[in-house]
């Protein structure tokens, strides 16, 4: 039904002693370390929504027990969950892409120089000077392409 999950209980109290609850792990190893650490110490192990050693209607002193049942998941849930599971996909997917380029870059001999990306041109009209678009010279000043000698 659910997940097999084992709640780690611990034998408590000064006059009365009664089992109480510590922990709650999935991994059985952990459960098992659990139980040796000590003589006051126990597991039990419970599936994840298992309801059925709850008897609905039987009789428990005053009132009687109600039925459980679990609510039905809402279409927008059932895209939000589809949703997360695109997204680990995906997440997944980058990770071993990035692992892939890392891989190949540190293939590569040192020293190479990587191309560039060609960059674009900037036609920003802030970028402009009399219409024509601002190139930067080698002096770090700004000549402009059009060969005119305004300022």
């Amino acid at each position: 039904m659910g997940q097999t999950v084992y709640v780690l209980m611990e034998l408590m109290g000064k006059k009365t002693m009664e089992w109480r609850p510590v922990a709650v792990v999935s991994d059985p190893t952990v459960a098992e370390q659990w139980q040796q650490y000590g003589a006051n110490v126990d597991w039990v192990p419970l599936e994840l929504d298992d309801i059925k050693y709850l008897q609905p209607g039987e009789e428990t002193g005053r009132k009687s027990k109600p039925v459980f049942e679990p609510r039905k998941t809402s279409p927008i849930e059932e895209r939000a969950i589809e949703t997360a599971k695109r997204m680990e996909e995906t997440n997944t997917r980058l990770l071993e892409i990035i692992a892939q380029y890392e891989k190949m870059l540190k293939s590569q001999p040192k020293g190479v120089k990587r191309n560039a990306p060609a960059v674009k041109q900037p036609t920003s009209a802030l970028l402009q000077k009399n219409g024509t678009i601002l190139k930067e010279a080698p002096d770090g000043s700004d000549n402009d392409t059009s060969g005119s000698s305004e300022g």
